[in-house]
């Protein structure tokens, strides 16, 4: 049963990391000439419904993946 579990955090990790990545792209006008990402809204729902620890893994995968 935890193998289940760890496996459910691990794809919810993965999913939120996909997240990150697409969120990256779409911008919107934020005072005037100032475009914000929908980035920061993809990492406060990754910190919400991940928790700490799995928010932590998948915000570590899109570093890593921006390493690449």
């Amino acid at each position: 049963m935890n193998n289940r579990i760890e496996i459910k955090r691990l794809c919810l990790s993965a999913v939120f990391t996909v997240i990150l990545v697409v969120s990256a792209w779409i911008s919107f006008p934020f005072f005037g000439n100032v475009l914000m990402t929908a980035q920061t809204l993809g990492v406060a729902l990754c910190g919400y419904f991940l928790g700490m620890g799995a928010g932590s893994m998948a915000l570590g995968a899109y570093l890593l993946l921006g390493l690449v």
